[in-house]
């Protein structure tokens, strides 16, 4: 049965899932950083003392935005609360002389709220004070959905039918509304976005300053107040006036929040989410059916298959993470799976199977990423973690069965599906090209979600499926069917 989980899997949880955590990719800076130290996320914060403090940013985001917004809106930001005594509001586009507003952030006695049109709440408990925590807010008019990020983990949703009414309404940082209702503590990085951000965006953009905001991440961003050095709207045109708050910069005084020692002092960069998830197998009956093979593989077709894996099971052997084809009478297909530790390929040409063993050693409880290519005659090349590991020439073209289904998680042995050799594995970033990627291509997208690819990237695309959300496919119309 599919479930959704928030943390690692924990020794003995049986059963196939989402498991809600991203997977990492960690790349070295070139050099010597055997002396780096602490890193911030960018210089300092603006405090706020009450109501009588806040940044107003004017009417103008509100006018452009109008009275009946029904698209994407995105809100993320920086807090820091030194006092929770309940409804300290602390970012909105409202009226500051009454409750009513589009959208509004808070802080009360024991949690944190998102509200749009001053009905719809997506909320979550929240009591730490003395600390920095990333919030983000979304509004999904296309699934009329409100949700709401705590420290880039999704911690509730809810629906919201209505349009934004924003027009005329001010934006404001630091308070709620009137002179009732104002944040104590500090705040620092406020962007909006006029569409939704995805997982792995806002997971992206937790550490990283406006200047390192750039790509798929920037499409979109209509304001970003650093409120660090002063109240400028560093990316639209949407200044803030200070109304009694103050700027600090002292770095080690908790002014500024501090990047993840795991990141900043390893001798890597910033670690991006490749995803909000993946899908969990547990080597029993689970599987995702992607349908018959046409749209995947024939025999003269170029291809390449790409995706992550992290393997659970030590004694792994002939277990396969997907598989394009069947193996009832003449065998068929294209396949990759585990044997022994290593990755194995089978690919079955008119006569018979090849099959070959990278030297990677282990895959276990590590995220690796697969590739293999097929040149449509006579070579197929496997990559591991963007480099060519192995090459094969091939003893024929491929041999393939077009009423055959293709499944990830395990390995078909009949038509109709018979489910055999199935993986002990997380799978992730699934996808399917139709053409020969270079080494340089492999390595571009192995660091990217299908949101991310550019232009270039999604020509020869035939399916992809993320495996993080559902197994739907984000790019073509072959959704998987979770079994």
């Amino acid at each position: 049965m599919l479930g959704l989980g928030t943390s690692l899997v924990k020794g003995g949880m049986a059963g196939r899932q989402y498991i809600k955590d991203g997977l990492k990719l960690y790349m070295p800076y070139r050099g010597d950083n055997t002396t780096k130290g602490v890193q911030f996320v960018g210089t300092g914060s603006t405090s706020f003392g009450g109501h009588t403090s806040y940044i107003d940013c004017g009417t103008a985001l509100g006018t452009a935005l109008g009275d009946s917004y029904d698209g994407g809106l995105t809100v993320s930001m920086w807090i820091k609360p030194n006092v929770i005594d309940g409804d300290d509001g602390f970012f909105n586009i409202s009226s500051l002389s009454n409750s009513s507003g589009a959208i509004y952030f808070r802080v009360k006695s024991d949690s944190i709220d998102m509200r749009t049109n001053n009905s719809h709440s997506v909320g979550h408990a929240f009591t730490d004070t003395g600390a920095w925590h990333h919030v983000t807010g979304v509004f999904d008019g296309a699934k009329n959905k409100n949700y709401l990020y705590l420290d880039g983990v999704l911690v509730d949703s809810d629906d919201q039918a209505d349009d934004l009414d924003m027009d005329g309404l001010k934006t404001v940082i630091g308070t709620y509304y009137s002179a009732t209702y104002g944040f104590v503590g500090s705040m620092k990085n406020v962007a909006i976005w006029s569409r939704v951000l995805t997982p792995t965006e806002i997971q992206n953009v937790m550490y990283k300053t406006y200047a390192e905001v750039s790509g798929r991440l920037a499409s979109g961003l209509v304001s970003w107040w650093a409120l660090d050095v002063d109240y400028t709207d560093y990316h639209g045109d949407n200044d803030g006036t200070n109304v009694g708050s103050t700027l600090d910069t002292d770095l080690y005084g908790g002014d500024t929040p501090v990047k993840p020692r795991a990141i900043d002092n390893a001798p890597t960069v910033q670690a991006d989410a490749i995803g909000s998830g993946s899908a969990l197998f547990d080597a029993d009956t689970e599987y995702i059916s992607l349908g018959a093979t046409s749209n995947f593989f024939t025999a003269a077709q170029t291809r390449t298959v790409s995706c992550w894996v992290k393997l659970n099971d030590a004694s792994a052997s002939n277990d396969y993470f997907f598989y394009f084809g069947n193996l009832s009478g003449t065998r068929t297909g294209f396949g990759m799976g585990i044997k022994a530790g290593d990755v194995d390929l089978n690919f079955h040409d008119a006569t018979d199977d090849t099959a070959t063993n990278t030297t990677r050693a282990s895959m276990l409880n590590t995220w690796t990423h697969i590739c293999a290519t097929y040149d449509g005659s006579t070579t197929v090349k496997i990559y591991v973690n963007g480099v060519l590991d192995t090459t094969i020439a091939t003893g024929g073209a491929l041999a393939t069965d077009q009423s055959a289904t293709a499944i990830i998680g395990g390995r078909n042995t009949g038509d109709p599906l018979t489910l055999a050799q199935e993986i002990d594995a997380n799978v992730c970033q699934f996808g399917v090209w139709s053409a020969v990627l270079t080494q340089e291509q492999i390595q571009s997208i192995m660091e990217k979600t299908y949101e991310e690819f550019t232009a270039s990237e999604k020509t020869n695309l035939v399916s992809y499926w993320a495996l993080d959300v559902d197994g739907s496919d984000s790019h073509g119309d072959n959704d998987g069917t979770l079994t």
